[in-house]
Formats: C-alpha cells, sequence, structure tokens
C-alpha cells in the first residue's frame, strides 16, 4: 500500500496503529524493534531526509485479554530516540468499552498540536503531554525531569494515581509521587524498598492523573535501574498491589433518555453547565436510591450521552456496569437541579457536567481544554436537543482552591472575567446567567482562600448577569476540611439555583 507512493513528494506522514500488536505480551514486546524499523524504512526508501513522522499512542481500553501498555512504552522510546517524530499522547481520550473511540476529532487534534508546532514552527503552543527525558534512581527513591512540562507539571485531582515501584523480587507497588519544582517527579514506595523499576499508567484501562498546565496527559512509561532487570514482558504485565476505590455507584444503571424529544407537558430544555473543580464534581455520600425525574436530565461526562440525571452526576464510569467509575460523590449540581425544575415545570432542566478536580482557573480559559471542551459540549447538547426550544440558560461555578496560592491569587479576577466573557460570546449568550459560590475556609492559614472568596463574592458589582452564593455559614466536610459533605452540597445547589432564578428574572426585566 505504501510502495506505490513513494515516488511523489512527502511532507509527513501521521500513523494511528498498534491495536492487534498488542493482543499478547510477547507480540506488543516486537514492537519496540517494529516502529523504529518501519520509520527508517519509509525514510530510506523516499529519498526525501528525514521527514516528520508521528503517531497516536493508544488510548486505554477495557479490555483484560491484551497487552496495550508495552505497545504504548515502545511508542515512547521510539518517539525518544528517532529525530523528527511525535507522539500523541491520548489516555484521557479512549473509550473504555470501544477499540474505535468516537471521538475522534479530539485524538485528531493532538496531532494537529505536533504539526503545528514542530513542522510549522508554531510558538507559545501546548503541544504535547509531559513525556520523561531523565531519571535517577536513589537507593528509596526515583526523580522523573519531563519533557513538555509547560507552565509546570500537576495532578489533575486531590491524589496522586498511576505510579507503581518494582522491589527487588520482582512485585509491583503501588507509590506515591510529589510534583519538585516545574518537571521534576519524585516516586516513593516504602514497600518496594530499593526499587529497581518504575512505571507510571501502566495497563489496558490504567489510572493517572498526572499533566501539564494545558491539561494535557502525561505519557505511560517504564523506567529501570542499571541493576534492573528488563521487564517490558509478562513481569511488566504483573497487576500492583493496589489500594481499593470509592465504592461504585448504587445501581441499576443510568436509564437512557432520548434529548430531542420533550416529554408532554413540557415547553423547552434548559441547559446549565457545571464547571469547577473537586467540590462541584462532588465527594459527598451518596443516597441509596437514585433520582428518576424525567424532568431533569444529565449528560454523560465520558460518552456525552443523555440520562435521568442522579448522583454523581460526574460520573465517568461506563452507564451500566459504572467500570471505570472514580471517586465522584454527591456535589452541588442535582439539588440545583431540582429547584430549577420546582420553579418552572414547564421547563426541562438538562445538567453538563464538566468540573475536574484539582484544576487551576486557568484550565478553564479560552483555548484550554476545560474551557474547550465544556463549549464543545454545550453546542453538541443545543444542537440534540429540540430544535427552537433548546438553549444554554446558565452556568454555576464551584472552584478556587487550586488558586488560593500567593502565585496565582493576583490573577484570579481577571481571569473569572475572561471566561465568563468568553463564554458568553462562543455560545452566543451575551447575557449567560454566571453564578459562583464560596469555597471553604476551614484550612486557611495564610488568609488565601478568604481572599479568594472576596473576589469571588465582589464578581456580581464588576459584571453583569452574574451573582455571588455567600456559602461560608456551611462548614460541613467529609474529614479533610476541604470536600463538602452531602447536606451542605445540597443547600448549596438550592442557593445556586435561587441566584439563578433572580438574574433570570432579571433579565427577562430587561435589567
Amino acid at each position: 500500500m505504501i510502495a506505490p507512493l513513494i515516488p511523489y513528494g512527502i511532507r509527513g506522514a501521521i500513523w494511528y496503529q498498534g491495536e492487534t500488536n498488542g493482543l499478547t505480551p510477547e507480540s506488543a514486546a516486537l514492537y519496540e524493534t517494529q516502529l523504529p524499523l518501519m520509520v527508517n524504512d519509509w525514510r530510506k526508501r523516499w529519498g526525501q531526509g528525514d521527514f516528520p513522522m508521528a503517531w497516536m499512542q493508544l488510548p486505554t481500553v477495557s479490555a483484560k485479554q491484551v497487552a496495550w501498555a508495552p505497545v504504548r512504552e515502545a511508542m515512547r522510546r521510539a518517539q525518544a530516540e528517532l529525530k523528527h517524530t511525535g507522539m500523541a499522547i491520548t489516555m484521557d481520550l479512549g473509550e473504555e468499552r470501544l477499540l474505535h473511540p468516537l471521538n475522534k476529532q479530539a485524538f485528531a487534534h493532538r496531532l494537529a498540536l505536533w504539526a503545528r508546532s514542530t513542522v510549522y514552527g508554531e510558538k507559545d503552543l501546548v503541544s504535547s503531554g509531559p513525556v520523561p527525558v531523565s531519571h535517577r534512581f536513589g537507593k528509596s527513591r526515583v526523580a522523573v525531569t519531563f519533557d513538555h512540562a509547560y507552565g509546570g507539571l500537576q495532578f489533575d485531582g486531590d491524589s496522586v494515581e498511576g505510579f507503581e515501584m518494582r522491589d527487588d523480587k520482582g512485585e509491583w507497588h503501588v507509590a506515591s509521587a510529589t510534583i519538585r519544582g516545574a518537571d521534576t517527579v519524585v516516586i516513593h514506595s516504602e514497600e518496594a524498598g530499593s526499587p529497581l523499576a518504575v512505571r507510571y499508567a501502566w495497563g489496558n484501562n490504567p489510572p493517572g492523573n498526572l499533566q501539564n498546565e494545558g491539561g494535557l496527559p502525561g505519557s505511560p512509561f517504564l523506567l529501570e535501574s542499571k541493576t534492573g532487570k528488563p521487564s517490558t514482558g509478562a513481569n511488566a504485565a504483573a497487576p500492583a498491589k493496589r489500594k481499593s476505590n470509592t465504592p461504585p455507584p448504587t445501581k441499576p444503571p443510568l436509564d437512557p433518555v432520548e434529548i430531542g424529544k420533550l416529554p408532554d407537558g413540557m415547553e423547552r430544555l434548559d441547559l446549565y453547565l457545571l464547571m469547577g473543580q473537586s467540590n462541584m464534581k462532588g465527594r459527598g455520600v451518596m443516597p441509596d436510591e437514585p433520582l428518576r425525574d424525567p424532568q431533569i436530565v444529565m449528560m454523560h461526562k465520558k460518552t456525552d450521552e443523555w440520562f435521568l440525571a442522579r448522583h454523581p452526576l460526574h460520573l465517568v464510569g461506563d452507564p451500566e456496569t459504572f467500570e471505570g467509575h472514580d471517586n465522584a460523590g454527591v456535589g452541588p449540581g442535582l439539588a440545583f437541579g431540582e429547584a430549577m425544575a420546582a420553579k418552572d415545570p414547564d421547563t426541562r432542566i438538562g445538567l453538563i457536567p464538566c468540573a475536574v478536580g484539582g484544576t487551576r482557573i486557568a484550565l478553564w480559559q479560552p483555548g484550554a481544554r476545560l474551557y474547550e471542551d465544556a463549549v464543545r459540549r454545550a453546542r453538541l447538547a443545543v444542537s440534540k436537543g429540540p430544535e427552537g426550544k433548546t438553549r444554554v440558560a446558565g452556568a454555576i461555578w464551584l472552584q478556587g482552591e487550586a488558586d488560593a496560592k500567593e502565585d496565582r491569587i493576583g490573577a484570579y479576577t481577571n481571569s473569572l472575567h475572561t471566561m465568563i466573557t468568553g463564554l458568553r460570546k462562543d455560545l452566543d449568550e451575551p447575557e449567560l446567567p454566571f453564578v459562583v459560590t464560596t469555597i471553604l475556609e476551614l484550612r486557611d492559614d495564610l488568609g488565601l482562600r478568604r481572599a479568594i472568596n472576596e473576589k469571588l463574592l465582589a464578581l456580581p458589582e464588576e459584571l453583569p448577569h452574574t451573582a455571588g452564593v455567600d456559602g461560608r455559614d456551611l462548614s460541613g466536610h467529609i474529614g479533610d476540611k476541604v470536600h463538602i459533605d452531602t447536606p451542605s452540597q445540597n443547600e448549596i445547589g438550592r442557593r445556586f439555583a435561587e441566584k439563578m432564578i433572580q438574574l433570570q428574572a432579571a433579565s427577562l426585566r430587561g435589567e
């Protein structure tokens, strides 16, 4: 298939393959030789120098009978060794139960970032997620330094996920990790002793939440000390001893909804964006029985499908089996939806969960990943809803903990204004109601959280069609003084709705 093209001029090539090579650990181990062999062969036969080539690193998949991790590692090593090559990291884009992910636009965008930056020289572009470039094994720790840190490494969430260390007996152990400086992660495990190898996001559908400030995920990797034995085969595939995950949501499975049709008696579909970090995502204890109100529906966080709304709104697991569920629990979104539905029985309420734990407001700026995904999902929801009867009716915001830092707080107000103004423009809703709420101040040593709250509550005086919920009297948390408990989350949701209703009424009056 390639030979007939060789006489023609070529600018570059992109490659998306490897699933079949990962059918067994034995075939996967060969990929580290096969991929560079192909790249060098193509370049030699074309005779036009080392033209650019990049490939799509395999995403996540729930299948247990395949060995995709060694293929991903082979892709990473080939990219590090071959000149003028690139790799799109897609660990956050896979669809667990689909061999062929549906959202190819997002995959294409990752390779386009590489081409724009590397081939066409576009500057100031976050073109890749973090990739390890050097490492150093100590007596009990491993320091790994990354390229493409772009503004600093960070963990997407409130905990570290995906790091493991191998001891001298060949067993893998879950490891802790801390970020040092802007581009280095230090990994440690008491159980591993003096480690001989370290790996990250290893497996077909592994945990992992390392990213750069641009929101692009870190590449899986396997690194060994000089005294460690090679472990790209069966030993590398052995699972580490893991801690139990958060229990899955209450069963039965989610109830699917035809979003293009309104229930009898309802006249329109009002959509609301739920934005922010872990408290908007929710950590509260879930109820015994799920809500089944046809007036309130939710967009699935991972698949963009619609279901009857229930906790957790920010579910990323499979809608039927909940496989892949993370630690999302009760946030304020559902109580908000119930209050909005009670106010207007003729309107269906559509909730679009967008929050991601641990995220700075920088990731919610126009052009950044979380902002763009929120806009994409809102536009998609409008296009799928009843024609002429669907609108983005508002957005609620619960965030600020990640920006309660001395080096970040100064830019918070401007970033908040930029985000809201951008949303209104990109969604063609110039008066989009936007409601914010305060964060907990229970761990406020330097007054920084208090300062964030002052900025949030000052928003209505600075930007029209905005409102602020003062929840500082609600101090219930799940035991960590950070994450709001279920009763307080429900009250915050009702207060969100009260402010939203006031903004919408004022808009109707022309205020």
